[in-house]
């Protein structure tokens, strides 16, 4: 009896050696050859590729069918494409540090093309192009390896070696336009520090205007009015109006946004546009040596460039003529001076 239970626990040792061993066959197939530590442990890591960091010039990577492709300016890294937008020049760096060390855990050499579908390889989920200069090399992420909790790394140039790297190499690319964009935000501006609003295109020019004065010689308050000029003809103005102007504008915000693809400018109206110039007031504190504190008041300006809109009624805007991010803003809140 005792016997038969030991071989049993035999068996069942047996069972789970054979198991281990096929679970390394089918992961890490037996041509790999590890690196040792000076202590005699397995180290099993292998540099991938010979990319030096401060060589790269150029990336481009293809993610979910997104290609992407950046240049080294001086010390920043720029989006190029026809437009210029503002990214995260640390993303894309982040990029080239993770191409250009990954440690890769395992090798499988002389893979045969059959088997780049075990790895995620033959459609990869992640296509990264470096440039060093006139030098060019390609690499593919593909899908990942739960047994490591890597993913299979390979060389377009030699497809026959795989690797397995960690994630953070491939996390790296997990990056959309979205997430790189820098956009614009409009300044919060508060409606009683707005002193005038004005709307301007190549054939008009409309504002209105705040006047404060002094309410009389013994009192230090002031009175307030409000302007109406058209093509430099002024007229009175309901202050009470001009101040509901004033709250719709501290109260504005971006509402989406639209491309930063301005190659067609005519499809967003920025052919023929309006200009929305907001003037404003703003406190600054006395930062200079020998003083004892203080605020002064300066005189700001910000402007908004308006196309045309969209089927809902809202107006696609730029922060300026020069920009290439195009957004969406509500009308509502200009409802009366739009129009």
């Amino acid at each position: 009896m005792k016997r038969h239970i030991k071989l049993i626990i035999m068996l069942g040792v047996l069972a789970i050696l054979i198991s281990g061993a096929l679970l390394q066959k089918r992961f890490f197939p037996q041509n790999v050859t590890p690196d040792y530590t000076e202590d005699g442990a397995s180290s099993l890591r292998y540099a991938v590729n010979s990319i030096s960091e401060d060589n790269i010039t150029a990336i481009s990577y293809t993610y979910e069918g997104e290609t992407l492709s950046f240049i080294l300016r001086g010390n920043l890294w720029s989006l190029d494409s026809q437009s210029s937008p503002n990214i995260n020049s640390e993303l894309v760096a982040a990029m080239a540090t993770a191409i250009s060390s990954p440690q890769g855990k395992s090798k499988m050499e002389n893979v045969p093309a059959e088997k780049l579908p075990q790895y995620g390889l033959d459609d990869p989920h992640i296509r990264v192009t470096v440039y060093e200069g006139d030098k060019t090399s390609s690499f593919v992420f593909g899908s990942y390896n739960q047994i490591a909790a890597e993913y299979y790394f390979a060389s377009e140039s030699d497809m026959t070696t795989v690797f397995t790297v960690e994630s953070t190499a491939r996390d790296a690319f997990d990056v959309k336009i979205d997430d790189l964009l820098i956009y614009d935000t409009l300044p919060k501006i508060s409606a009683e520090s707005i002193t005038a609003i004005s709307l301007s295109d190549s054939a008009k020019e409309l504002i209105f205007s705040s006047v404060k004065t002094p309410s009389d010689e013994n009192d230090a308050g002031f009175v307030y009015s409000a302007l109406r000029t058209e093509n430099g003809i002024k007229t009175e103005y309901s202050y009470a109006d001009f101040y509901r102007l004033a709250e719709a504008v501290s109260e504005w915000n971006i509402d989406e946004f639209v491309s930063y693809d301005t190659s067609d400018s005519e499809k967003y109206g920025f052919g023929s546009p309006e200009t929305l110039k907001i003037d404003y007031t703003e406190k600054e504190q006395i930062e200079a040596e020998g003083t004892s504190g203080g605020y002064i008041t300066k005189d700001k300006s910000f402007e908004l460039i308006l196309g045309s809109t969209d089927e809902n009624g809202f107006y696609y805007c730029k922060t300026s003529m020069d920009s290439c991010m195009i957004y969406k803003l509500s009308s509502s809140l200009f409802s009366e001076l739009l129009s």
